[in-house]
C-alpha cells in the first residue's frame, strides 16, 4: 500500500516540523515508509544522508532523488537485512498505526539504532476531541485520511503509545504533541485564526484531548 501523505507539511508546531527541528546536522537516517522521498528532501537541508523504505515501487524509484539509497520492502515482512548496519536516527513517521505486528517491528529497529541514536515515532490521537465529540454521536466513521484513514489498523491514545514503546525495551527521552485546532469539528475553521505558538502552548497544557499527533523520541 503507498503512502497518502506525500508532501512535507512545514507549518509550525505541526508534526513534521516538530520532528526535523529535532534531528542533527549530518546525520544517517532510516526512513521507514518514505513515500517518495519528501522528508529526505527535507533533510538534505541538514546535510544528512537518508535510506528509505516503502512499499512502493514507484515511490521508491522518486524517492532515490533525495536518498543515498532506498528499497522496496513490506514493513509487516521486513527481515533483519537492511542496507546499512546502523543509523543515527530510525523515523517511522505515521507508520505504526498501519501494521499488523508495530511491536514486532520495533525490536527488530533497536539492533539498527546507534548507541546515543534516537527511534522518533508520530501516531495520531485516536482520543483527539472531534472524535471523541463523534463517539457521543454514536459515529465512528473511517475516512481517505486523518485519524480516522481506513488504512489504520490500531488507534493510539497518548498511554497506549507510551505502553507500546516502554513493552518493546526503548526509552522515551522526548514526547511531544502537535496542534491541530484546524481538526476540530464545527469551530476549526475559526480556532485556526488563533497563531501556531498559542495553539501548540494550549494543546500541551491539554494533550489527552487537543493533541492531534504524538511524537515520542526513543533511545536504547
Amino acid at each position: 500500500m503507498a503512502k497518502k501523505y506525500t508532501e512535507f507539511n512545514n507549518t509550525p508546531y505541526e508534526a513534521h516540523r516538530l520532528v526535523w527541528e529535532r534531528i542533527g546536522e549530518k546525520s544517517n537516517i532510516l526512513d521507514l515508509w518514505c513515500a517518495r522521498g519528501y522528508f529526505a528532501k527535507e533533510l538534505l537541508k541538514k546535510n544528512c544522508r537518508v535510506w528509505g523504505i516503502d512499499a512502493d515501487k514507484g515511490a521508491v524509484q522518486e524517492a532515490k532523488k533525495y536518498c543515498v539509497d532506498a528499497k522496496v520492502a513490506d514493513l509487516d515482512e521486513l527481515s533483519s537485512r537492511l542496507n546499512r548496519d546502523t543509523f543515527d536516527y530510525i523515523l517511522l513517521l505515521d507508520v505504526l498505526e498501519h501494521l499488523k505486528n508495530p511491536e514486532k517491528l520495533l525490536k527488530l529497529l533497536k539492533k539498527y539504532l546507534n548507541r546515543d541514536g534516537n527511534i522518533i515515532i508520530s501516531v495520531p490521537n485516536i482520543a483527539f476531541l472531534s472524535i471523541r465529540l463523534a463517539l457521543l454521536w454514536g459515529k465512528f466513521d473511517y475516512k481517505k485520511t486523518g485519524i480516522m484513514d481506513e488504512s489504520h489498523l490500531h488507534f493510539y491514545t497518548k498511554k497506549t503509545l507510551i505502553d507500546l514503546i516502554t513493552k518493546c525495551g526503548l526509552k522515551i527521552i522526548d514526547f511531544d504533541t502537535a496542534s491541530g485546532f484546524s481538526q476540530i469539528t464545527l469551530i476549526g475553521k475559526y480556532l485556526n485564526h488563533v497563531p501556531k505558538y498559542w495553539q501548540y502552548r494550549i494543546t500541551k497544557l491539554f494533550p489527552a484531548i487537543l493533541g492531534y499527533q504524538f511524537i515520542a523520541v526513543c533511545s536504547l
